[in-house]
């Protein structure tokens, strides 16, 4: 836990790690041991830990304002993720932010979350995941989130076109499109705002950032 106390006018403030769990390290630890140096050539087995189940998840307080830094952490497995952190954890009073963890995926989804952590109608900040075929959040996840909260913003609202596909369309241009640059593939970025003494928060998108609408 990192305690920053009070200064003059500004209240105290603390951040808390909230994982990974005890257990969660032992995996980590037991995936390492498994997967000592080998000599060169020789042929190895990838580990089945998932790096994501040891992501740090931050509670973040600051004068009568609370806030859930969600990381890239899981739902699980047992005794690791959100379930572990519910089982160890429980503030005083609900985060009214929640940095959704995972890009949003299915994979963190947690409905004790959203029932002890989180007040009943948070900001939800979204930074999806963009790999070739893998899109995060897909469409029922961004349902899910919708369905318990109003107040969701993301860094990209649109689904990207494959590269090859805007390449060849580039193409055709010819010297017409100098250095081309996919709108798809472009990020924006959100910056959420309160007074520390509570009240309403205040996000600023900047493009593309956008509130999160629901799939058509």
């Amino acid at each position: 836990m990192l305690d920053l106390p009070a200064l003059e006018a500004v209240p105290a403030a603390t951040v808390t790690a909230l994982s990974p769990s005890e257990h969660a390290i032992t995996r980590a630890l037991e995936g390492l041991a498994k997967n000592q140096l080998h000599a060169m050539g020789e042929r190895t087995r990838r580990s089945m830990f998932d790096p994501n189940e040891a992501s740090v998840a931050l509670w973040v307080s600051a004068g009568e304002v609370n806030a859930l830094l969600g990381a890239d952490l899981l739902s699980g497995p047992i005794g690791c993720g959100w379930g572990a952190v519910l089982h160890s954890f429980s503030p005083l009073k609900p985060a009214s932010l929640y940095k959704a963890a995972h890009h949003g995926s299915s994979t963190s989804h947690h409905d004790g979350l959203w029932s002890k952590l989180l007040t009943d109608d948070p900001v939800v900040l979204i930074a999806p995941f963009r790999r070739g075929s893998i899109n995060l959040p897909k469409h029922r996840d961004i349902e899910y989130i919708l369905a318990r909260a109003d107040n969701a913003w993301t860094t990209s609202p649109r689904m990207p076109t494959p590269r090859g596909a805007f390449k060849k369309q580039a193409s055709k241009l010819g010297t017409l499109a100098r250095n081309p640059r996919d709108p798809y593939g472009i990020v924006g970025h959100l910056r959420a705002r309160i007074p520390l003494v509570g009240g309403t928060w205040q996000v600023d998108a900047f493009a593309p950032a956008a509130r999160l609408t629901a799939p058509t």
